[in-house]
């Protein structure tokens, strides 16, 4: 606040001197020098509005078509993506959100490319617009008649059919199940009970495998998934048979009969099996994929085709307009520099000012060797902005303490913890540090390096759940990074989809960056002060809620687990309810498989691999962030490729990181943000 005072204090007294020595110059100086410098301006004043009347006609007409188009292209996806849930899931909000994209976003943006291409006057735009709106047409005539094939009898997936016939008596089995266990394992233990118990229990594996396994068949037919689940259904069969046979000597009275129960519901569970099934392998069920593989998507591809070429056409058309205007400005810039050099003198005086005024403004826009371009966000202490260095010209991102906490000695002590620790690491994913110091007002500020890229947060606020291929690569970065901090005593305390940024970097596609070690701590470094809570709500680990002074490694994996399981679903572990309430779910509450959050199914052992991170009990999770490593390498499903990266990037890179910038980056609540809460010794259970 201090150096915004000085500097308009500043300005106010340079604006003061300039008038009065002006006014001194032209006063005295000729007729012809004051005509002169009045032709200067008024010449320079006029090609001016001319370019800007050209610019503003480029930027109303091309720059908005290329982006229009771009925009149809990330609309046709959505749609072809909602169309997909409908056909291979019979997801109810699938049509509810394909009709949503062409109502919302396709409809209106061919009406407005339409309208560009009209303003433009250009034929060869308003012919491709033309092909366009004819093949958007087309596509949603097939679209339309996808669902009604697919709504017909003897056409609906497999999954529907799942879940009309097989989940309710899945849902009942399983409560009744849990139920006879207690009930059951309540009792004194004979052996008789103790056999019976064991039973129920692979009864409920076996159960629940084969019920996995026609998941799978469902999703992707196959002869061997098919003899899979006839095996593990006659397992169960077989457990069911000798329940039935040692329940009445084991117990009696509710719990033989809700064992009984129990044995109805697999009876009648394993009869409609075989009918899904045949749903399933029906001709007729695959009508609808036919139709979306065969006709849909070839015409989806010549749209997209048709997007890439309008936009890139639209875009040279600008560049080649600019090129025009500017050869047409070199004229009346020399004539405007040789005026110029008639009125030098009467200038003199002006020039010099400006120069005064401007190292003014440099002065207060620089920290040290960098010069301050713009604000990129806020953070618990310190806001960050774009700069660039005074000569290497490179862009930085400088974090700088907020003016609020500057006169806060804990608030310096933890911004000068965080850069000294930081500055220790040199991983490839984890943020770089350049350089410290601070402004002559003695505010603290750090250097470090630009990632032009976006969070784990925003890549699945704007497309959804990650693949899970991808997110082993991600989190295999992750763990490297946080493999180095562990190593050196260091750890993270705030790992998060926010912290957490995705960028390409040279030739590499999908590079990840560790941010925000603002609440880090050196393990090496006894307590000197009460315990902190550190950490967001929503990714922090039981024990460090319980006794935050006994934090391990472990809770970084733990976080880290809560962000692999966040790339998943779409959503956190445990996410509603006040911050409190969220902590007791941390301790108490065992989280969803993500498969049964997400609604669909994902690979068994990286579900494993997850949830082992997210055990209660740090001894339970992996020893190491190498040893998660090692286990999501072994995760049989395939490696995310540069290639597969590389067309992402290209598909949607841009469009991401455009909404990013044109989003607010800082709405978040309590939950989403990182704390630091003092816990005295009275807090404490």
């Amino acid at each position: 606040m201090g150096t915004q005072a000085e500097s308009a204090t500043s300005l106010r007294r340079l604006r003061s001197r300039a008038s009065t020595r002006i006014t001194e110059v032209l006063l005295g100086s000729s007729g012809r020098v004051a005509a002169i410098g009045l032709v200067t301006a008024c010449a320079t004043l006029a090609f001016t509005i001319w370019f800007r009347i050209s610019l503003e006609h480029q930027s109303q007409v091309r720059a908005p078509a290329a982006r229009a188009s771009l925009q149809m292209r990330s609309a046709v996806n959505r749609s072809l993506a909602a169309l997909r849930g409908w056909v291979a899931y019979g997801e109810p909000d699938a049509m509810a959100e394909r009709a949503l994209v062409w109502e919302e976003r396709l409809a209106p943006g061919i009406i407005e490319l339409r309208r560009l291409a009209e303003e433009s006057g250009g034929t060869k735009l308003l012919e491709q617009v033309g092909a366009l709106q004819l093949d958007l047409r087309e596509l949603e005539r097939i679209q339309w008649l996808i669902e009604d094939v697919a709504r017909r009898p003897g056409n609906e997936p497999a999954r529907v059919e799942y879940e009309r016939r097989l989940e309710p008596l899945r849902h009942s089995l399983l409560l009744a199940l849990r139920d006879v266990v207690e009930m059951v394992g309540a009792r004194e233990s004979d052996p008789a009970r103790v056999r019976l118990l064991v039973d129920l229990a692979r009864f409920r594996a076996a159960f629940t495998e084969s019920d996995l396994a026609l998941g799978q068949l469902l999703a992707r037919a196959s002869a061997a998934r098919e003899h899979e689940v006839s095996r593990l259904l006659e397992t169960a069969r077989g457990l069911a048979g000798r329940i039935t046979e040692d329940a009445p000597a084991a117990v009696d009275g509710d719990a033989l009969e809700l064992i009984r129960f129990t044995l109805r519901e697999f009876r009648a569970y394993r009869l409609q099996v075989p009918e899904v099934v045949a749903v399933r392998l029906s001709p007729r069920w695959n009508v609808a994929q036919r139709l979306f593989s065969e006709d849909a998507l070839p015409l989806v591809a010549r749209v997209k085709a048709l997007t890439a070429d309008l936009a890139s056409e639209q875009a040279r058309s600008s560049a080649e307009a600019a090129a025009r205007l500017t050869r047409a400005s070199y004229g009346v810039i020399a004539l405007s520099l040789l005026m110029g050099l008639l009125s030098a003198g009467s200038l003199f005086v002006s020039l010099r000012l400006r120069r005064e005024m401007k190292n003014v403004v440099d002065r207060a826009r620089r920290l040290g060797q960098y010069v301050i371009d713009a604000r990129l966000g806020r953070g618990g202490m310190g806001e960050v902005f774009l700069a660039h260095h005074a000569m290497l010209r490179r862009p930085t991102a400088i974090k700088l303490l907020r003016a609020d906490s500057a006169e806060d000695v804990g608030a310096q002590t933890r911004f000068r913890h965080e850069v000294q620790l930081t500055c220790q690491l040199t991983h490839p994913n984890t943020i770089e540090i350049f350089d410290y110091g601070r402004t002559p007002e003695g505010v603290f500020y750090y250097a470090m390096e630009y990632v032009d890229g976006f969070t784990l947060q925003s890549l699945v606020d704007r497309t959804g759940p990650v693949a899970p291929a991808r997110v082993v690569h991600i989190l295999l970065q992750c763990c490297g990074s946080l493999g180095e901090a562990h190593e050196r005593g260091l750890l993270h305390r705030d790992v998060k989809p926010r912290n957490i940024m995705l960028t390409e970097r040279g030739a590499v596609s999908d590079s990840v960056k560790m941010l925000d070690f603002g609440l880090v701590r050196d393990l090496g470094q006894g307590l000197t002060e009460p315990d902190r809570l550190a950490g967001t709500p929503m990714y922090i680990a039981p024990e460090a809620i319980l006794s935050p002074d006994t934090v391990t490694a472990q809770a970084d994996l733990y976080a880290l687990g809560a962000v692999g399981y966040f790339l998943l679903t779409g959503t956190a572990v445990f996410s509603s309810g006040p911050m409190l309430e969220v902590f007791e779910r941390h301790l108490t509450e065992e989280p969803d498989l993500p498969s049964e959050r997400l609604g669909r199914d994902l690979p068994r052992d990286l579900e494993t691999v997850i949830l082992a991170a997210l055990s209660k009990d740090p001894a339970d999770r992996p020893a190491s962030a190498v040893e998660l490593a090692e286990m999501l390498r072994a995760c049989e499903l395939g490696a995310w490729s540069q290639a597969e990266a590389k067309l992402w990037w290209e598909e949607f890179g841009e469009s991401v990181k455009a909404e990013v910038s044109q989003g607010d980056e800082e709405r978040s609540s309590i939950l989403a943000s990182g704390i630091e809460i003092t816990i005295g010794a009275s807090d404490r259970r």
